[in-house]
């Protein structure tokens, strides 16, 4: 019998795409196929049919079965997949695992078979429909195959217009120039100060493109932004809005899949990873807080960035892209320099309220006059009881979750670290000393590993945070808000009602949240902010504390802003009273001169190993091979640093170092790109030693 071969890709980290066999003459690309292949079966795509020209296909194994029960993958899909791979420098398989887990083929199937059981029961009731006599009776079937069919998802035009929002003169004024940025064919980038009403001109194009029957992603860093922001879009878009992050329930997640492949003119909002559903008639993405370092996805690979994602997503459907911030990252601000994107300002708040006053306390100065009580001034709690006074609400950032970020012994000096990772063990108010790179926890004795002597608290974190403003303001109703907390969805409600007068939170609380009652902000510890050594720190720190900055008097009360620091002169803090732009040129300059982003592009090269000997061997002799590659040709020489022990220097057991190269962004980038990768395969060919590559990372 006649065989075809095709080439399937795996979700696996193979750089190759393995060739199987079939006797089904009708398999095309894109469909999904059982093979099996190191001892057990993987679920693949066929990804072309044929034989590559000079293989030998004696040895071939056969395709187990097609599996037509699930949905095809798309060219777009197939083809986002290959630029990411080709931009974040990892194997088409890992992205293919990103894009459906390894419970997604499951969950296909569950899809289908629901699928199936709707589709029986909307033909019995139609049956039931032709035969009913009487007219309420009618009426009662043709409510239930309405539903029916609604929750099938396949009956997008019953679904209700949306109510698009009226646009004020200067959110008008804003769209035009965007409409205007898109005409020329180019992503927008739109900048607009904290309550200057972005979220309007989003929803206003979004209602025009899911009214023609299009759809619209909506992406944001955060899951909390998600919460509150549904209730507000909601009312815009009705049953048209789907939400998709980690935190849905996988049935859910599915019946989002199915319907945004179904098309038909809904919205996403969604975090980083609903750039991998499976579109088809996608014409906008909106990038929400498109500067956040929280669309960067860690690990495992692909190592990419949701926003870089999301204009790749955008190119291969042909959609428009809009970018929103009110501090826009270093690079976005470049591209709109240069001509890749379209700048349109949005200066002026929605509301016409007044810049909030931002006020600096030295934090020295305060306590060597006694102006401290605890890791509160005199002059904030002051500011505090006023403000509640007027019925106004008060947010608080500290930077450390936790109640005290390490533990030290009084006698010897000595800092309980994580066994496992180079990092202070963090004290929990729960009793347990805490890593917060690797999870391990153990109980907290108060007494020294090394000596046995007692250890006493160092700093403090949000939730020594909250302790000491429940003892200073014992009769307010407080709340703390950070990764710990379980209950952070009716954490943010509350705040938002009014229920809750005051909120400490870490970096969280600063992102996208508009509280009407909110009159304070203040920053304890702000020192922490940029004191990091990272060449993106003042970038990240200005952005911090401008966007905390804004979610403050975004009505017409006055609002005050407070920063508690040692170093009321710093260069960021100075910028908080300035224009943006003044910041933004300095730190520019300062990139372009050191030959940092976005005026290069940054590889890291991380290696971890268990045995720190061969981990210093290994590192040694992979800097040797990319020194090599970058005095080769064609690729152009760039800049590589020796390897260094990162911030943290071993995480769950794993020693590490990295090598950072900067790459010049000129027509040999791809060239340089593809050659470090091959350098570092062949290079892990033949070591014990783990290697990633992390393209554009941000730490």
């Amino acid at each position: 019998m006649p065989r075809t071969f095709v080439s399937v890709l795996l979700p696996l980290a193979l750089p190759w795409e393995p060739v199987y066999s079939t006797s089904d003459p009708s398999v095309r690309r894109g469909e999904r196929v059982v093979v099996p292949i190191g001892g057990r079966l993987e679920t693949g795509v066929v990804t072309g049919v044929g034989v590559p020209p000079g293989m030998d296909v004696s040895k071939v194994k056969d395709v187990l079965s097609i599996d037509r029960t699930l949905d095809s993958v798309s060219e777009a899909e197939l083809g986002l997949w290959e630029k990411i791979s080709s931009y974040y420098l990892c194997t088409k398989g890992e992205v293919f695992k990103a894009a459906y887990p390894s419970s997604r083929e499951d969950d296909e199937a569950r899809e289908v078979l629901r699928r199936e059981k709707l589709l029986e029961r909307i033909r019995k009731r139609e049956e039931a429909l032709e035969k009913a006599r009487k007219d309420s009776t009618r009426e009662r079937y043709r409510a239930e195959i309405e539903a029916l069919r609604a929750e099938l998802g396949d009956s997008p035009a019953a679904l209700p217009e949306p109510l698009a929002p009226v646009l004020s003169p200067a959110q008008q004024e804003a769209a035009a120039s965007v409409r205007a940025g898109w005409s020329a064919g180019l992503p927008v980038l739109l900048e607009g100060v904290t309550g200057s009403g972005k979220t309007e001109i989003y929803c206003s194009f979004a209602a025009e493109e899911v009214s023609a029957g299009r759809d619209v992603l909506y992406l944001v860093p955060e899951i909390g932004l998600t919460r509150q922001l549904e209730e507000r879009l909601r009312k815009v878009f009705g049953p048209r809005l789907l939400t998709f992050h980690s935190h849905e329930t996988p049935f859910r997640r599915r019946q989002v899949a199915s319907l945004v492949r179904s098309g038909g003119g809904r919205v996403v909002l969604g975090t980083r990873s609903a750039v991998f559903l499976p579109f088809t008639g996608l014409s906008l993405v909106v990038v929400d807080e498109e500067q956040d370092s929280s669309y960067k996805q860690d690990s495992p690979a692909p190592r990419y960035n949701g926003r870089d994602a999301a204009l790749l997503l955008a190119g291969v459907h042909g959609a428009r892209v809009l970018l929103g911030s009110a501090t826009p990252s270093l690079e976005s601000v470049f591209n709109v320099e240069t001509g890749r994107y379209r700048g349109v300002r949005l200066t002026k708040r929605y509301f016409s309220s007044p810049e909030p006053v931002v006020e600096v306390i030295d934090t020295t100065a305060e306590m060597k006059k006694g102006g401290m009580a605890g890791s509160f001034s005199r002059k904030l709690i002051e500011a505090i009881s006023e403000t509640r006074l007027a019925g106004g609400q008060v947010l608080i950032l500290r930077a450390r979750r936790g109640y005290s970020p390490s533990v030290q012994c009084t006698e010897c000096g000595t800092v309980v670290k994580c066994p496992r990772c180079s990092v202070p063990l963090s004290y929990h108010s729960s009793g347990r000393l805490i890593c917060h790179y690797c999870g391990y926890s153990v109980p907290f004795t108060g007494l020294c590993p090394e000596c046995g002597s007692q250890v006493r608290l160092i700093g403090a974190g949000t939730q020594r945070i909250e302790d000491e403003a429940r003892e200073i303001f014992p009769s307010e109703n407080i709340a703390r808000l950070d990764s710990d907390s379980s209950d952070e969805k009716d954490i943010i409600k509350d705040f938002s009602r009014g229920e809750t007068g005051i909120l400490v939170g870490t970096q969280m609380v600063s992102k996208g949240f508009d509280f009407e009652g909110l009159r304070l902000a203040a920053v304890l510890q702000a020192d922490g902010l940029f004191s990091r050594p990272d060449y993106r720190c003042d970038e990240k720190a200005f952005q911090i504390l401008s966007q905390l900055k804004g979610r403050i008097g975004r009505r017409d009360a006055p609002s005050r802003f407070l920063i508690q620091t040692a170093q009321p002169e710093h260069p960021v803090i100075r910028a908080l009273s300035a224009a943006s732009g003044e910041i933004y040129g300095k730190m520019l300059e300062e990139r372009r001169i050191a030959g940092y982003p976005p005026y290069t592009r940054e590889v890291l090269v991380m290696l971890r190993d268990r045995d720190p000997l061969r981990l210093s061997a290994s590192s040694k002799a992979l800097y040797d091979t990319l020194r090599s590659v970058s005095s080769g040709s064609p690729a152009p020489a760039f800049t590589i640093f020796p390897p260094q022990a990162p911030l943290v220097g071993m995480v769950a057991g794993e020693h590490r170092l990295c090598i950072r190269l900067f790459l010049p962004k000129d027509r040999r980038l791809s060239a340089s790109k593809n050659a470090v990768l091959e350098a570092v395969r062949r290079f892990s060919r033949t070591s014990a030693t783990r290697v990633i590559i992390d393209v554009d990372p941000i730490n």
